[in-house]
């Protein structure tokens, strides 16, 4: 076992994070009247997720190693009672040409964030665009999830009267490109675990 690894805190102010991923961001061309060049030319970015708040917290990687926290990508409406919420995240193996992302989350029933009712719109999976801003010297400003997709929807069925614990909610792409994904049994053991397709 190494005895030369320390443990240190890199960024702070993360409310109940279940995910993360690293992308990175190819900067885009410098204008001509720009004078400085940025030390490199991507940005590596943790995301990080919210299981409460719903947000997507994007995490700049400075050049000297330190973290820069940006807006958040997205704030989604979840249901986030007991083990609800945003929860899982995928970055497929061709981002660099395919710049899209996979989050699994909870949808509340309501507008906005819900961490009290049992009635939800069921789990998603739903793929998002990934778009950036940067600085006029390059650097990295913001980052954006646009272009909701839904790849998967497990509508919340009242008869099943499904609970808020086992949500399961862990997604990644596989060896083969395929996006693999756990769901729970949501107290029931419904119809969600034994969907063939």
């Amino acid at each position: 076992i190494p005895t030369d690894i320390h443990f240190a805190p890199w960024a702070t102010g993360i409310k109940a994070p279940t995910s993360m991923a690293w992308i990175t961001l190819a900067a885009q061309p410098l204008p001509e009247a720009a004078t400085t060049a940025p030390a490199e030319r991507a940005a590596h970015v943790l995301l990080v997720l919210e299981q409460w708040t719903g947000q997507v917290r994007p995490i700049a990687r400075e050049p000297d190693g330190t973290a820069r926290m940006l807006p958040p990508a997205v704030k989604l409406a979840v249901n986030f009672k007991k083990e609800r919420g945003l929860l899982g995240i995928a970055v497929p193996p061709e981002f660099s040409a395919k710049p899209f992302v996979y989050l699994f989350y909870t949808q509340s029933d309501r507008d906005g964030n819900d961490g009290r009712s049992d009635i939800t719109r069921g789990q998603k999976v739903v793929r998002f665009a990934v778009t950036a801003d940067w600085t006029v010297a390059g650097r990295l400003a913001a980052v954006h999830f646009t272009e909701p997709k839904t790849i998967l929807d497990f509508p919340y069925d009242p008869r099943q009267n499904n609970g808020p614990n086992s949500c399961g909610g862990k997604i990644l792409f596989g060896p083969d490109g395929m996006l693999y994904g756990s769901f729970g049994d949501q107290n029931r053991q419904g119809v969600e675990t034994n969907q063939p397709g």
